[in-house]
């Protein structure tokens, strides 16, 4: 091909390029309406804009354009009538969210985040059923999430249908939602009126106490973790007439209750000295029952207990000398330098005889927060056991045979008051009502981003923003309380009291301006332009 040839091919580009495809009518349309101009259009198209909009295509062309300018009106009007009903609907729910409201983060493939869908959310959201509500306790576990408002309402969400929810089939069969009332939070029916302020989630069972101290149970009794003195199972809740409960805690297949006199009380399967009774079977019981205790049994070596913690398969207790633990040893989970078993309750000689405040205890580690005066409203935080996704929060170090520091904190001056310990991810609350977490992000489970970028997790704790300031225009609370499931996250709030978003805004703007001046009189004024730009 000859030079000439490729210039008229070039020029015949061009040409095409510039004279363009042919634009397609779009009648009807308000915004091509208006671009036209109503009075610029021909009778033709007046009519086929009208017939587009299902009007009256008779009468004059004056008439023809009188109606046009109307119909374009009227929807101008319904745009506007439809933006603030949405304004109004957002102020609406921005008042309920930020009386106070429950957020989530992380797995979701079960519903456990009580959104309506299986998807899974990587920063916290709001659900919309429990804003403004007062929920006040939240407890997460495996797939399957509760609530608890002032009015002692229980509400449940997650489990994929299946999950021992202790919702009555007969509720879920009058409901239009039957088989999708584990997407959303409902309200457990068969608790209410009992007013109870605890419900703990196991992997198969759940236990709650009533304000008077009754201790209600549901979920699979197969190993006997009810404890009915069966096995059967109980899709709703059961009252098992223990008296005088203060505690309750639940794990894969055994449970543990505090009473009110500080006595110590266990059920359920033994395998590992997880019951801390001395034994691990019952002599002369069936072969396939003898690991499994269904009736209570007081564990006699402890006394004046004030707070119990399950993990899978080992439990800790806070005394008057310490923390005391028992269970399954392996991976240092104890916290007693080994990773023996142990069938009846030990005091972890690291923090023993410290003023205890609060034991949490995960899958594979344990957790502690220890006072130390003259320190008030929190404490330091230990951690032991195993934590190959950064459980421990004590950097590169995996696992620890016996209580040790979470130096982030003690670096940074921050003191913990309450601490929530998921399988594979943790979260604590500070004295000053600010939010941390660590572990495992699968799906942002955290409810932040992290530093590392070739593994999932991190063993570095770290801050939480969005709670006491405001996010996309509403207001949130500072956490209340947190809990931590399998690869997610669930908080409630207190109610905001921050000032609004105008405020808020017109604060920051008069912030800048101080910064400016500041700057200014300081000969910096440049260097805060090109800050700001």
């Amino acid at each position: 091909m000859s030079a000439l040839d490729v210039l008229r091919q070039i020029k015949l580009a061009r040409r095409a390029g510039n004279s363009g495809a042919p634009k397609v009518v779009e009648w009807g349309n308000v915004d091509f309406i208006n671009e036209q101009g109503v009075e610029n259009l021909s009778r033709r198209e007046l009519r086929n804009h009208l017939e587009a909009r299902d009007l009256d295509t008779n009468g004059t062309r004056l008439e023809l354009i009188d109606r046009l300018r109307q119909s374009l009106a009227d929807e101008q009007l319904h745009k506007l009538a439809y933006v603030e009903t949405i304004d109004t609907e957002f102020l609406i729910q921005a008042d309920l969210e930020e009386r106070g409201s429950v957020y989530v983060c992380g797995s979701n493939n079960k519903g456990q985040l009580g959104m309506g869908d299986t998807e899974p959310r990587i920063y916290f959201t709001a659900i919309p059923q429990l804003r403004g509500i007062g929920i006040h306790y939240v407890r997460a576990g495996v797939d399957m999430a509760y609530a608890i408002n002032e009015e002692f309402d229980v509400y449940v969400w997650g489990g994929a249908g299946v999950g021992r929810t202790g919702l009555n089939p007969k509720d879920a069969n009058r409901s239009n939602a039957a088989r999708a009332t584990f997407m959303e939070p409902v309200i457990v029916q068969d608790l209410a009126g009992e007013e109870c302020v605890t419900v703990v989630v196991g992997s198969s069972h759940c236990l709650a106490i009533g304000r008077g101290g009754d201790c209600f149970v549901w979920g699979d009794g197969d190993a006997g973790q009810l404890g009915l003195g069966d096995f059967e199972s109980r899709l709703i809740s059961v009252n098992n007439s223990f008296p005088s409960v203060s505690q309750v805690s639940a794990a894969a297949n055994h449970s543990v209750v505090l009473c009110k006199t500080g006595a110590v009380y266990t059920w359920g399967h033994a395998a590992n000295g997880r019951l801390g009774i001395g034994a691990s079977e019952r002599l002369g019981a069936p072969e396939a029952e003898r690991f499994f205790f269904p009736i209570p049994v007081h564990i006699s070596t402890l006394e004046s207990i004030r707070q119990i913690a399950c993990g899978a398969d080992h439990t800790l207790a806070i005394g008057i000398s310490g923390v005391w633990a028992w269970g399954n040893g392996s991976g240092g989970r104890l916290g007693l330098g080994d990773h023996a078993d142990r069938y009846d309750p030990c005091l972890c000689p690291r923090i023993k005889g410290k003023s205890i405040l609060q034991v949490a205890a995960g899958a594979w580690h344990s957790m502690a927060i220890v006072a130390y005066p003259p320190a008030l409203g929190g404490g330091w935080l230990y951690t032991w056991g195993s934590g190959y996704h950064g459980q421990l929060g004590q950097g590169l170090k995996v696992v620890s045979m016996f209580p040790e520091t979470v130096d982030y904190f003690l670096v940074h001056h921050l003191l913990i008051k309450y601490v929530a310990c998921g399988s594979h991810h943790c979260a604590a609350i500070t004295r000053d009502g600010e939010l941390y977490t660590w572990g495992s992000n699968v799906n942002g489970c955290l409810g932040r981003k992290i530093d590392e970028r070739d593994v999932q997790y991190t063993a570095t704790p770290g801050h939480v923003g969005g709670f006491g300031a405001i996010v996309n225009r509403i207001g949130r609370g500072f956490p209340r309380d947190v809990s931590c499931g399998t690869e997610y996250t669930v908080v409630c709030t207190y109610p905001y009291e921050g000032p609004d978003f105008e405020t808020a805004k017109k604060l920051m703007e008069e912030a800048k301006i101080r910064a400016h001046e500041e700057m200014l009189a300081k000969g910096g004024g440049g260097g805060f332009d090109e800050g700001m730009g």
